[in-house]
């Protein structure tokens, strides 16, 4: 699917910017275009369709996840804000990054109106509001201000002090199909949407969102977007085949993987840098997908960045087999740097990932593979 990026004003430039594509990486300044996105490099000027772009990192900014308060949505995205009252069945948020916006119900995964670290149970029923003292009370939300909140429960009409609440999660379920190319902006707050891409304008980006509709930001707001629904597919969005695993020890307890987190599920961190997209495991293990029609599979791999707070350092063999046959193997060690690996795949059917042992047992062996995708 091909999106035509608007037409604006010409000869505005962001610098300092790193693009990955369906065929490589590349460091310049990004220039607008009417046909995609344009970045002049030290070399050259060169023009990319939005179908081929897979990220665009804004420099090593750090990444501060401050989020406490806020709305969450049924893909991860999160919105920090001050929750402000239901409104006709749409939630209306003072949001740090767009000012106020007013969200469908039918749209939210949860709302927090502080750091929640309580457990949450599970109900069939349409929202749970979520207690300071760890009770969930099931129901079905009839209004909420900045003062109470109102449920129907098996209890009757019931009224809550805002103040006892640590947030409610609703069970609404969402439609999983495709909504063609989009852009998912993760910003240094640790926030993060997903929407249609926009384009690009004094020192600004424009994202139509399906939940609020078009906005902008500043690009000093921004640590990186991706782009999913073009010719790349990352594999953490694709349904693993099998997944085998065996413990150092015989009879242990086997390792489990982590879709676009790492093995403990803390952000993915790779020699200091944060991707959002990839794939963990634990040695020994192998994670087999299926392929169909792709050419190229693409990936940083190493041991997460959370192995260096472990006592016991990290040594993992890092092994790809595509039909059966090992197409790629390196060591990966705690003070080691992440690899880049590309491999071919046209033709395939399967390609599998493995983390195996190296010296010294099996502590710290936490592999992931960050931006692990495949290439039409």
């Amino acid at each position: 699917m091909f999106i035509t990026i608007l037409l604006l004003v010409p000869h505005i430039e962001c610098s300092d910017v790193e693009l990955i594509s369906a065929d490589g990486r590349f460091t310049g300044t990004i220039l607008t275009s009417t046909t995609g996105l344009a970045l002049k490099t030290s070399e050259e000027k060169r023009a990319f369709p939005l179908d081929e772009l897979v990220e665009l990192s804004f420099g090593k900014k750090p990444v501060e996840d401050y989020y406490v308060r806020g709305i969450r949505f049924h893909n991860g995205d999160r919105l920090s804000g001050a929750i402000k009252k239901l409104e006709n069945e749409k939630l209306v948020v003072e949001s740090d990054l767009f000012g106020l916006v007013k969200v469908p119900l039918t749209h939210l995964a949860g709302l927090d109106f502080r750091s929640d670290r309580i457990s949450h149970a599970k109900t069939s029923r349409k929202t749970h509001v979520r207690l300071a003292n760890g009770d969930a009370l099931p129901g079905s939300l009839r209004w909420l201000d900045h003062t109470s909140i109102g449920v129907k429960s098996s209890l009757g009409l019931v009224n809550i002090e805002r103040a006892r609440a640590f947030g409610i999660t609703f069970t609404n379920t969402m439609s999983t199909k495709s909504m063609g190319l989009q852009a998912v902006v993760r910003f240094c707050s640790g926030d993060r949407v997903t929407g249609k891409w926009e384009g690009f304008k004094a020192g600004q980006l424009y994202l139509t969102l399906p939940s609020i509709g078009e906005v902008h930001f500043p690009v000093e707001a921004v640590t990186a977007v991706l782009f999913t629904g073009g010719k790349s597919t990352f594999m953490s969005d694709m349904k693993i085949k099998s997944h085998e695993s065996e413990t150092f020890v015989p009879g242990g307890v086997p390792r489990r993987f982590r879709k676009d987190a790492s093995w403990s599920g803390s952000p993915i961190m790779l020699n200091g840098r944060r991707y959002e997209k990839g794939v963990s495991q634990h040695a020994r293990s192998r994670l087999t997908f299926s392929l169909e029609g792709y050419q190229k599979f693409h990936a940083v791999v190493g041991l997460d960045d959370e192995v260096k707070a472990l006592s016991e350092s990290g040594d993992a063999i890092c092994q790809i087999f595509v039909d059966g046959r090992k197409k790629f193997e390196r060591r990966a060690r705690q003070a080691g740097k992440a690899i880049e690996v590309q491999v071919d795949v046209a033709g395939a059917k399967q390609i599998s990932l493995v983390a195996d042992f190296g010296e010294g047992g099996d502590a710290g062996d936490r592999v992931t593979w960050a931006m692990a995708r495949v290439t039409r």
